[in-house]
């Protein structure tokens, strides 16, 4: 049975937005009664998850915050919760994340470091909002936490990657073909989450 690391600063407008990803992939875990422990709100700080991740080994960790090229932020900017230096935290693990920027260089030092898989992304991840034609975010949430669980489905990291890859491509061409008021805008951030996102590591592996 697999042990998963969720992790969901909230402070702000788009850390409360991700929190509801989180909301929703909770109550998935606990359908598929795996194994979790949950650092929310301000205890996604490095302390904690240091001291978490030292107490037990987790087969992965998904991150739902603020990032950059070297540091999964959490919730102090200057005292990063996760960086180049203590990317060995995430040793033997999955890490998936939707932070912006952070599979420039935390992603590959976390695989050489001891990472199995890294999902990052490599410019900057928008965020979506409920419009007066389209409930924008619920899509957002489908697609930020398809990859998680796809992976607690049994698929490889692989695998999950391209059914996310997939499920965005769904909602592109939605958005493209709806007529939707603010479809373009939310076709060009969704294209940019799909394509800048990346994958390091092993491609074919799976949550034990």
């Amino acid at each position: 049975m697999s042990n998963v690391l969720v992790i969901a600063p909230v402070f702000d407008l788009p850390t409360s937005i991700s929190s509801q990803a989180v909301s929703s992939l909770l109550k998935f875990l606990i359908d598929r009664q795996v194994k979790h422990a949950v650092l929310v709100g301000a205890e996604s700080n490095r302390a904690f998850f240091e001291i978490t991740t030292r107490l037990r080994q987790y087969d992965a960790v998904f991150y739902y915050g603020h990032g950059n090229e070297t540091s999964l932020l959490g919730t102090h900017f200057l005292l990063t919760m996760a960086n180049l230096l203590n990317a060995g935290r995430f040793k033997n693990a999955i890490v998936y994340t939707m932070a912006c920027l952070s599979g420039v260089r935390l992603g590959p030092a976390a695989i050489e470091q001891g990472a199995r898989a890294y999902f990052g992304h490599e410019t900057y991840y928008y965020a979506a909002f409920p419009e007066p034609e389209h409930n924008y975010m619920a899509d957002w949430i489908e697609y930020v936490t398809e990859i998680p669980r796809a992976l607690v489905n049994g698929k490889t990291c692989g695998e999950a990657f391209n059914l996310y890859k997939s499920k965005c491509t769904m909602f592109l061409q939605k958005y493209r073909t709806s007529g939707f008021e603010n479809g373009d805008w939310y076709a060009s951030t969704l294209q940019k989450n799909r394509d800048y996102s990346r994958l390091v590591g092993d491609r074919n592996a799976r949550l034990v």
